[in-house]
């Protein structure tokens, strides 16, 4: 059987990094972590849990950092994971059974899902592929000083195919401040490099990530506006064509910050766009529905969500890149009915909602002011109250 090595970098990490490594740990030969200034008990933690740990000079260079934790690694194939993820389910004994790959493959893109802080209101979740397991052996690097990627010097050796391994990253539905402080460091050293590459497609779509993490819709919009420009323009080596997903979801991001800032109709372009370059894109679809309704166009708003509702509910396929549970399109899609005035409809939808996430305190509370105004009606009067038409959109 071949020998796995798991590689981290971490700093800080003593919330997490014990679940990590106790999801990963049985299923690897040797842990080998670089730790870059750790000042908590992180490097204790990491000891304990079997980890080889060395320390390595924070250079802003996420690439750098990793590549110290290649160096030492003895595996004959290398999985990377950060301290804010874990494995899930089964992933443990099918990564082992990926091992035993034909030789042809030196690489697998794992399934890693990132929930926010707002998925818990939106049902949304980000799922990338990513090249976490690799041969080790065959000069695999990383660049790029943040959100960095070894796929480039994999170029040539052989084939990345897709591992049915999932990876649940945690980071941003950790506290305010510590998403908060991870948006403010990585879009300080992504400005630094785009300084020095301003034509850098991927970079600008980064620092338009950042913006929106930090709440700063204007900045967001001009970010993805620049990113997605240079993103229609040939690619030269060593960089990397921006793959459609990345594409898709990048408009959605900036149709999104267009309608936190204010500006529907622009933001209706924008989804549009993401639907034409990924026609599934449910996410999307909700966003739009929402732009449309934001403008009063009901109508319109309540097809996008029924769409979504078929969409969502459907089969989803395996490389979406963003995930959209259907209780948020229901909720949606019975807000825009109350606001017609159709109470029924509304109550239908809402229910539904609930019944799919009982956690959706926004559905909970219109479906009781939609009852009330239902209730507040004499026998055989209208359909619903005028106070329904308050429900939000």
């Amino acid at each position: 059987m071949c020998s796995l090595s798991l590689c981290m970098i971490v700093r800080n990490e003593e919330t997490t990094i014990r679940t990590c490594l106790a999801s990963a740990r049985p299923h690897v030969d040797e842990i080998v972590v670089a730790d870059t200034g750790s000042d908590d008990a992180t490097v204790a933690i990491a000891e304990e849990c079997g980890a080889r740990v060395v320390s390595t000079i924070w250079r802003d260079d996420f690439a750098a950092a990793r590549n110290r934790s290649l160096a030492l690694a003895s595996g004959e194939w290398i999985l990377v994971l950060d301290a804010d993820e874990r494995l899930t389910g089964d992933a443990g004994p099918k990564l082992r059974a990926l091992l035993d790959a034909p030789g042809g493959v030196v690489a697998y893109l794992l399934q890693q899902r990132t929930p926010t802080a707002s998925s818990a209101t939106n049902g949304m979740v980000r799922v990338e592929w990513l090249p976490r397991l690799f041969r080790n052996g065959i000069g695999a690097r990383y660049v790029g000083a943040v959100h960095e990627c070894v796929l480039p010097s994999l170029v040539g050796k052989g084939r990345a195919v897709h591992g049915d391994v999932v990876i649940e990253h945690d980071g941003y539905r950790r506290s305010p401040d510590v998403v908060r402080t991870k948006a403010l460091r990585n879009v300080r050293i992504l400005l630094r490099g785009l300084e020095r590459d301003p034509e850098d497609a991927l970079a600008w779509l980064q620092v338009g990530d950042c913006h929106a993490c930090l709440g700063d819709a204007p900045a967001a919009v001009d970010a993805y506006r620049a990113g997605l420009e240079l993103a229609e323009r040939p690619v030269t080596p060593p960089r990397q064509p921006i793959s459609r997903a990345v594409a898709a979801v990048a408009w959605q991001q900036l149709g999104a910050a267009l309608l936190v800032g204010g500006n529907p109709s622009e933001a209706v372009v924008a989804l549009n766009r993401a639907l034409e370059v990924w026609p599934t894109l449910t996410s999307a679809r909700v966003y739009l529905g929402q732009a449309q309704a934001r403008m009063g166009r009901w109508e319109l708003a309540l097809e996008h969500y029924r769409r979504a509702i078929r969409e969502s509910e459907g089969a989803v396929p395996s490389n979406q890149p963003v995930h959209s549970a259907p209780w948020f399109a229901w909720h949606l899609k019975g807000a825009a009915e109350a606001k017609l005035g159709r109470s029924q409809a509304a109550e239908r939808s809402l229910t539904e909602a609930l019944r799919l996430h009982p956690e959706c305190a926004d559905a909970r509370r219109l479906l009781q002011l939609v009852r009330q105004a239902r209730a507040a009606v004499p026998a055989g009067g209208p359909g619903t109250a005028p106070g329904v038409a308050g429900g939000r959109g």
